[in-house]
C-alpha cells in the first residue's frame, strides 16, 4: 500500500502535469500534417495543405504504458509516467525536444514503437541505461533520452547518434534538463511556448 506522503508527492505531480498540459492547450502551437493527428486529437479544420491544429487530451493510458513498461529496463520517472499514463497527445516540439506521441494508436512517431524502430541504436541505448522519449527536432536523428542510471527522476539527456552508429559508443552532447519534473516546471512558469522556445534558443 502507497504511504499518504507518497500519494501526496503524487497528487503535487499530476498537479503540476495538469497545469503543464492546460498551459500548452491554451498556447499558440504549431500546426501538423493531418496524417501525424488522430481524429480524435485534431484540433479545429486543416488548412488548404493539410495541416491541422492538435490538442492534449485527458485519457485513461494507464494500463497500456504498464505493459508497455514491462518491456523497459526501468519505470518511467513519476512525472512522466504521470503525463503519458493520463494524456494522449500526438508528436509535438517543446523547446529543445521534439517529444515521441502517445495516442495509442500506431503511427511512424509513437513512443512505444520509435524507442525499439532502429533496433541497433536502441539495443545500445537501453544496454547503456538510456531510454529515449524524443529527439532534439523532427528529423534530427540524435536521441533525446533518460539517463536511467541515476535517481527516480532522470536527467533529460542528448546523445550523439553518429557515436552509436558509426562506432557503437555512446556520447553525451548535453544536458535538456535535470529531471522532466523541472522541464516541466519551466515551461509552466514561462508564458506558453513562444517564451520558452526564446529561453532555449529553439
Amino acid at each position: 500500500m502507497k504511504s499518504a506522503s507518497y500519494r501526496g508527492q503524487e497528487m503535487e505531480i499530476d498537479d503540476l502535469i495538469d497545469s503543464f498540459v492546460e498551459t500548452l492547450n491554451s498556447t499558440s502551437r504549431e500546426l501538423m500534417l493531418q496524417e501525424d493527428i488522430p481524429l480524435f486529437l485534431r484540433d479545429g479544420d486543416p488548412d488548404k495543405y493539410g495541416y491541422s491544429g492538435w490538442k492534449v487530451l485527458k485519457a485513461d493510458c494507464k494500463s497500456r504504458i504498464n505493459i508497455f513498461q514491462q518491456k523497459l529496463p526501468k519505470r518511467f520517472p513519476p512525472s512522466y509516467y504521470s503525463f503519458i499514463s493520463r494524456y494522449a497527445f500526438p508528436a509535438f516540439q517543446l523547446g529543445p525536444i521534439f517529444l515521441f506521441g502517445n495516442t495509442g494508436q500506431g503511427n511512424n512517431w509513437e513512443l512505444s514503437e520509435r524507442i525499439f524502430m532502429d533496433e541497433f541504436m536502441s539495443s545500445h541505448l537501453l544496454q547503456s541505461w538510456y531510454l529515449q522519449i524524443g529527439n532534439p527536432l523532427k528529423y534530427d536523428y540524435d536521441p533525446i533520452c533518460f539517463d536511467i542510471k541515476r535517481d527516480t527522476e532522470w536527467p533529460i539527456v542528448q546523445i550523439d547518434h553518429e557515436a552509436i552508429l558509426c562506432n557503437s559508443r555512446i556520447r553525451v552532447i548535453r544536458e535538456i534538463a535535470p529531471s522532466f519534473l523541472e522541464f516541466v516546471q519551466e515551461f509552466v512558469g514561462l508564458d506558453g511556448l513562444s517564451e520558452y522556445e526564446l529561453n532555449h534558443n529553439v
